[in-house]
């Protein structure tokens, strides 16, 4: 009680009395950065976005930046930077721990000139993906269209069909279905392997709803060899909400022998296994590879 009435006693002195320079009165004060949760624009064409995949914002001003926030949020910024301001949407990376900008959104840009302790409230974030002769998207499946991108093995007892009953955009999605009968889901891209470059990112964007988790992988061919390169990414199970993930397959084809590397060609799995006692299903939709040109 004795130290509760001696801290009391010395800050009353300092408020009242000014003894103490604890509040620093010629300290600038901040104005501030309201954001809202973003969305993307996935088909500008068809005037669908979704708010799924934006998860943090970054803040650059100049040649300051001032790090990434979770949306939404009001952001505080000193004064002194300037008043042009960049926004990036960033992403969390799935199996990295990584929260990084993602580098095929572009930027959005604000000229923000208010007074010290304001507000300027930003309405709408939309990132757009740069344009086509940017970016390349050597393989989509939307499940939109009248064949199937994927094929099964045939050691897989679940296929991924077409479907109806829920979907994140447009008529369809796919979906797998587990029961004590379909108890292995082994199925890959069809068509023609995939060339992707090893020195520019690379990734491969997934819209699900799931009520297990699974995995997803690549399948190299190259110099007459073909076969799993072994390591691949788990998805969490999402039950009941769609969500946004991000695989940097490069990540994934570091792990390939530099001697196939070189002169590889890829087709992207998914994966998933019960014991039968499990019922369920794994929706698919909007599945993307992507790469600056």
């Amino acid at each position: 009680m004795t130290r509760i009435i001696i801290g009391s006693i010395v800050l009353w002195i300092c408020f009242f009395v000014g003894g103490c320079n604890l509040l620093n009165k010629d300290a600038p004060l901040p104005f501030y950065i309201q954001l809202p949760q973003p969305n993307v624009a996935i088909n500008p064409g068809a005037g669908y976005v979704s708010n799924l995949g934006a998860k943090v914002v970054w803040v650059e001003a100049a040649a300051d930046s001032f790090g990434y926030f979770k949306v939404p949020s009001i952001v505080p910024i000193l004064p002194g930077v300037g008043k042009k301001y960049s926004f990036y949407g960033g992403i969390n990376e799935l199996g990295q721990g990584f929260v990084g900008i993602y580098p095929f959104w572009k930027p959005i840009h604000h000229t923000i000139d208010i007074s010290a302790a304001d507000t300027f409230k930003i309405d709408n974030l939309l990132f757009e993906y740069y344009s086509d002769t940017v970016l390349a998207y050597p393989f989509v499946e939307q499940f939109e269209n009248a064949s199937m991108l994927f094929k099964k093995k045939s050691t897989s007892t679940v296929s991924l069909d077409f479907y109806s009953g829920d979907k994140h955009e447009r008529a369809h999605s796919g979906v797998a279905e587990f029961d004590k009968d379909r108890t292995i889901w082994d199925v890959y891209t069809d068509g023609d392997p995939l060339y992707l470059p090893f020195d520019e990112p690379v990734y491969l964007e997934i819209t699900y709803k799931s009520d297990l988790g699974f995995n997803t992988g690549m399948i190299f061919e190259s110099i007459g060899e073909t076969g799993d390169i072994p390591y691949s990414a788990y998805i969490d199970a999402s039950p009941g909400k769609w969500n946004t993930v991000y695989i940097r397959l490069n990540n994934i084809m570091a792990k390939l022998n530099d001697i196939y590397r070189t002169n590889a060609l890829y087709r992207i799995f998914f994966r998933a296994q019960t014991d039968g006692s499990i019922s369920g299903k794994i929706l698919l939709d909007n599945i993307r590879v992507v790469y600056r040109r």
